[in-house]
């Protein structure tokens, strides 16, 4: 079974992470993973953040210790200054002292399907796939905007196929929501030692970039 690591950016997302972003990784029926939190906060720092998640969802408090945090310490005056962030340093960082087998993205305004990890742990240990060194996977579009703003939890939500994309459908209010991106760095996932190997890097300071 391979150890998945979870490269999980943060800015400021707070309803939206505790809502629906954490509650994807704790849900997942797949057990071995760590989750590395990049804090960009300006306004609520990640830890304070996830401790509030866990006082009001104590049945995933075994879960707290394989979280683990990389504060950024930057500020909005130095992100002006430069133009953006600098979640590509704390990034490579927390990937370089991993021990985790597969690395994975995840945003604060995404989620993740139940049994996504373990598609990937099934896909990497397949003997056929033992040399592969990164893989895409699906994205359903996930609007979290306007899941959060009419109540939609995570549980609720099912993907069904609208002519050429995806809509999102409220099972309750049977509302649906065009999709508005079609690329996410979610969809991409690594093996870490190949990654190592070839000392890859994030390009920083633009997170677009880590998409690419």
């Amino acid at each position: 079974m391979l150890k998945i690591t979870i490269l999980f950016f943060y800015y400021d997302k707070s309803d939206w992470v505790k809502k629906y972003a954490l509650n994807s990784v704790l849900w997942s029926t797949y057990p071995e993973w760590e989750l590395c939190v990049i804090d960009d906060s300006d306004e609520q720092n990640a830890e304070d953040v996830v401790n509030e998640f866990f006082e009001d969802n104590p049945q995933y408090e075994e879960c707290r210790d394989r979280i683990k945090f990389y504060p950024t310490g930057d500020t909005k005056e130095s992100k002006r200054r430069r133009g953006d962030s600098v979640f590509g340093i704390f990034g490579e960082k927390a990937m370089y002292e991993t021990d985790g087998d597969i690395c994975v993205m995840l945003c604060d305004d995404d989620a993740l399907c139940k049994d996504y990890l373990a598609s990937l742990n099934c896909y990497y240990s397949l003997k056929e796939n033992k040399e592969v060194p990164y893989s895409f996977g699906h994205l359903m579009p996930f609007p979290t905007k306007w899941c959060f703003e009419n109540g939609v939890k995570l549980d609720e939500l099912k993907c069904v196929p609208y002519n050429k994309g995806i809509h999102l459908v409220d099972l309750n209010k049977r509302k649906a929501c065009k999709p508005y991106n079609t690329l996410d760095s979610s969809q991409v996932s690594w093996r870490i030692n190949k990654a190592k190997d070839i000392k890859l890097t994030f390009p920083s300071p633009l997170t677009k970039n880590i998409d690419a």
